[in-house]
């Protein structure tokens, strides 16, 4: 059974109707850009875990937060024939522009590596928790809204107005927005992470030993240390061939990881996160998402 266009109708208040309780969508707060070819079927329990665990899996990428936004009512183009009579020759697509006051410039800098006139498919998220996809016309899955042209921009801070990065999107088919909409109830969705881009570093690995000294900081601040990785969230490669961790440690600022094969001279080794158990490109800390490569680095 799906869970969505479903709400918790407990009600403590004397004169509320179950009628009176439906799902709503709130003020926009941004969207999640789903994989391209994204489908489910409604049977699938959405809730944020299901969320967070496409997130890990490169499959979704939020972005959440949003501060302002521009939603214009699409206007259809209409046709007056010979009669005085008027039809509607093309429905209007969908523009929607969502601003952003947090993450600076840099957020203007990951939007624009998603810069698209072939997006791909999103999911409209809300304040109140309210995650609005598409159900197919036959009724068996749900997907995401068809997304033409994203175009990020960034406004300066003036002196009045803040900086901001703004994302203008458009949406293909007017018939997913107008008659195809469900609506999720997804509690703490716009507390959903994307993946952190991190930096790794190797800073020594010597011939004759199999220990490596790594740091593992924020792209975007390499001042702060991603902590809390553990052996099942890293991979090291010699040679270009995958070799068994036996333990990792952490202290001022720096990963210990002891591999299981010593280092010859010339050998070329490559760090990276990686989830073990689960078989990921991007780690889950606390619910906190990661993921990055170090440059090879040669063994003298």
């Amino acid at each position: 059974m799906s869970n969505f266009d479903k709400k918790n109708c407990d009600v403590n208040e004397l004169g509320t109707g179950l009628l009176n309780c439906i799902l709503e969508l709130g003020y926009p707060k941004g969207f999640v850009k789903l994989n391209k070819n994204f489908s489910a079927p409604v049977s699938t329990e959405i809730d944020l875990a299901y969320f967070q665990d496409k997130v890990q899996a490169g499959d979704f990428v939020p972005f959440l937060g949003a501060d302002n936004n521009e939603l214009p009512i699409p206007e259809d183009v209409t046709q007056e024939v010979a009669n005085g009579r008027t039809f509607t020759a093309r429905d209007g697509k969908r523009m929607m522009t969502f601003g952003y006051l947090v993450g600076d410039y840099y957020l203007n800098k990951i939007m624009n590596s998603h810069k698209s006139n072939n997006f791909g498919q999103v999911a409209l998220v809300f304040e109140n928790d309210s995650v609005l996809m598409v159900q197919s016309k036959d009724g068996l899955t749900v997907k995401g809204f068809e997304v033409g042209m994203f175009s990020p921009n960034y406004q300066f801070f003036d002196g009045s107005v803040s900086s901001e990065t703004k994302a203008a999107m458009q949406l293909l088919l007017p018939d997913e927005f107008n008659k195809q909409g469900v609506i999720y109830e997804v509690a703490g969705i716009n507390k959903l992470r994307g993946a952190n881009e991190t930096e790794l570093t190797i800073l020594t690995a010597a011939s004759g030993g199999a220990v490596i000294t790594a740091s593992a900081t924020f792209l975007f601040n390499r001042s702060i240390n991603v902590e809390g990785l553990t052996d099942n969230e890293f991979k090291v490669t010699i040679n270009g061939v995958e070799d068994d961790i036996i333990s990792v440690s952490f202290a001022d600022g720096v990963y210990t990881i002891t591999a299981t094969t010593s280092f010859a001279a010339d050998d070329v080794v490559v760090v990276s996160l990686y989830d073990q158990t689960e078989d990921f490109t991007i780690v889950e800390v606390s619910e906190d998402f990661y993921e990055g490569t170090s440059k090879s680095f040669v063994v003298v």
